[in-house]
């Protein structure tokens, strides 16, 4: 009975030990069961690129000015420039014997010339952009004349239309030249950064104006043959033309000084354009002396033509800027060099040559490629921000 005693306790222990495993035993199995029954998960999918969560993009530039100011710049520029036209030969000399030669040409080119530039402009607070309206005016004249020498050469003109007898020759010839150039183009552009001394500025917009040329050769000469008679000839000719068209335009600032706008800067500027033009009165108009026609004084002709031409324009030089006015305005003054070319203007000279040489009548046919206009020369600008 006692042994029964000590032996009771064990045997329910040891019972309740092996109920307890058996339990745990059997939830273990039904889990890995329920394991083996579930799907295997998919290897994961790759990430979809997303666009940037952050805008890039160059860094505007602009005047550190107080907050008071308007916005608005102006600038005005003197322009010393010397107008260049090809083409514009209008006399000759050459040696008839013992075969025909020329000696030398003589051309008009415009001597040197005053001009302007006026500009007014507007700082946008859309996006760092400013819009500017500019008015460049360039006029002025060349006159020169060729006398026959006594070297037995013989003078020619090269703008009269009348074939000259061989009883006629020209002891003189005069050529003037007349230039009214104008043009207007509104841009809008953005200043920005393309390093930390290096801006850039793009522009973009129209240009347009109006061109009017004017040339007048009068040639005079005697008869050889008795009576000798003393005969001028004038020969008017007149290009009035108007344009109109898109321009792009880059300009480019290297500044030196510790600042934008302040100091020292070096500057490259270029642009282009593309001009749909009227050549609305192109005309010559010349007193038929030699072989007069009956009921007729005169030639006269008129002439319209319509064309798309090219112009490219560019200037580089140095700048200096700097606050003014307890920092409510900024001034730059920039002096540099700059050169521009309009592409198939002198359509005088084309006409002239088109024309057969007079009979009794004359016939146009415009196939001789027109000379282009160009200037180059100094530019001096003043520019005030307020």
């Amino acid at each position: 009975m006692e042994l029964m005693k000590k032996i009771l306790p064990i045997l329910l222990g040891a019972l309740a030990i092996s109920t307890s495993y058996a339990d745990e035993t059997n939830n273990n199995s039904a889990q890995d069961n329920s394991v083996l029954c579930e799907p295997a998960p998919l290897p994961p999918c790759c990430e979809i690129p997303q666009g940037p969560q952050t805008a890039v993009y160059n860094q505007p530039a602009k005047t550190d000015l107080s907050c008071h100011t308007y916005n608005f710049f102006a600038s005005g520029s003197f322009l010393w420039i010397k107008p260049i036209q090809d083409q514009m030969e209008f006399a000759s000399t050459f040696t008839p014997r013992p075969s025909p030669n020329i000696n030398f040409l003589y051309k008009l080119n415009f001597d040197w010339v005053p001009a302007f530039n006026i500009c007014l402009g507007n700082t946008f607070k859309y996006d760092n952009w400013d819009g500017y309206l500019e008015y460049t005016k360039i006029k002025g004249s060349d006159e020169k004349s060729v006398v026959a020498l006594d070297d037995g050469s013989i003078l020619q003109d090269f703008w009269s239309f009348q074939a000259r007898p061989a009883f006629m020759t020209l002891d003189h010839v005069n050529a003037k030249w007349n230039l009214d150039f104008n043009m207007i183009n509104y841009n809008i552009r953005r200043t920005y950064y393309n390093s930390p001394k290096l801006v850039f500025k793009a522009a973009y917009g129209l240009e347009g104006g109006w061109i009017k040329q004017k040339i007048r050769v009068e040639s005079s000469g005697i008869t050889i043959d008795e009576p000798i008679v003393s005969t001028i000839i004038t020969t008017t000719g007149k290009s009035n033309s108007w344009l109109f068209g898109p321009k792009v335009s880059i300009y480019s600032n290297w500044h030196l000084g510790k600042d934008y706008g302040k100091g020292l800067r070096i500057f490259a500027n270029g642009a282009a354009s593309l001009f749909y033009q009227k050549f609305y009165n192109l005309s010559f108009d010349e007193p038929l002396v030699i072989f007069p026609v009956e009921g007729s004084n005169d030639l006269s002709i008129n002439y319209t033509k319509y064309a798309i031409n090219p112009s490219l324009e560019g200037i580089i030089g140095l700048g200096f800027g700097s606050n003014i006015y307890r920092n409510n305005s900024h001034l730059d003054i920039s002096i540099g060099y700059q050169m521009q070319m309009f592409f198939n203007q002198n359509l005088m000279r084309t006409l002239q040559q088109s024309i057969n040489t007079l009979g009794l009548a004359a016939s146009v046919k415009i196939d001789v490629k027109p000379g282009n206009l160009m200037f180059h020369g100094l530019n001096v600008t003043a520019k005030l921000e307020f």
